[in-house]
């Protein structure tokens, strides 16, 4: 008898063991309107009470497990809770796109629509007056190993061009899929209008510049150069980010050569 209860003792820490553990670690991504405010986005996970913040592209990363209820809370939009489904766990990815929309109720909850983790939420945007959020040059947040985001960790000049780039460039590949891939430049090869002000309401205006070192008046020429000299459809792919960014990064030292 006493045995018995000992193996039954030991089923029950095993299962409640494995309840523990089983959150995988998800990186996600909120898209804000062209006015809004990416970065300083808090996520709380209500079911583990574990919590962390976008960076100032919008990037974080949660532990998470199927059924939890992600809570988005921002000074600039109305709070609102997604459910963690099967496509998220199997991704380990999301992206949540913020619609700056009318929306009347006190809480908005959404679940993912589509199998690519894809969630569009309508929210109401809140009037601010005041916001002290840190220096996005300044203060990041980055995933080492399994470990959250980590906050107020500084960039420090020491890194290399190609170092700093892909640390806090890697959404750069998503702009020029996008502006590469539109109808003007696939039909007519011509840009869309205001692309280099497409890109600035992304990105910092110093990011070309301390990325690429790109000044931001020959943003469009170089959009034009990189695609005369071998930009391939195969590299605006998700899957080739790296190879885009590498590629960018070569090209941005041709082109300065130039002048």
């Amino acid at each position: 008898m006493r045995l018995i209860s000992a193996f039954i003792f030991l089923f029950l820490i095993q299962n409640l063991s494995a309840q523990i553990d089983d959150r995988v670690f998800v990186a996600g991504e909120v898209i804000v309107p062209l006015d809004g405010e990416a970065s300083q986005i808090e996520i709380i996970n209500q079911n583990s009470k574990q919590g962390t913040v976008t960076n100032a592209y919008g990037q974080f990363g949660i532990p998470v497990r199927e059924g939890d209820r992600l809570r988005f809370e921002s000074i600039q939009y109305q709070n609102f809770t997604v459910i963690i489904d099967e496509n998220i766990i199997k991704k380990r990815k999301f992206t949540v796109k913020i619609n700056d929309e009318i929306n009347t109720l006190d809480e908005v909850i959404v679940r993912p629509y589509d199998l690519e983790g894809n969630i569009e939420v309508d929210a109401r945007k809140v009037k601010t007056t005041f916001y002290a959020a840190p220096d996005a040059e300044t203060v990041i947040n980055e995933y080492e190993g399994e470990q959250p985001y980590v906050r107020s960790q500084t960039i420090t000049e020491n890194y290399t061009t190609e170092q700093r780039f892909i640390k806090n460039g890697l959404n750069i590949a998503n702009i020029f899929r996008a502006i590469l891939s539109s109808r003007e430049v696939m039909e007519d090869h011509r840009l869309p209008k205001n692309v280099d002000v497409m890109v600035r309401k992304m990105y910092k205006d110093s990011f070309f510049k301390e990325n690429l070192d790109i000044d931001e008046d020959r943003i469009n020429e170089f959009i034009f150069f990189v695609e005369d000299e071998g930009l391939t459809k195969t590299m605006l792919k998700k899957e080739n980010e790296l190879d885009l960014i590498g590629f960018l990064i070569d090209k941005s030292k041709e082109f300065k050569s130039k002048d």
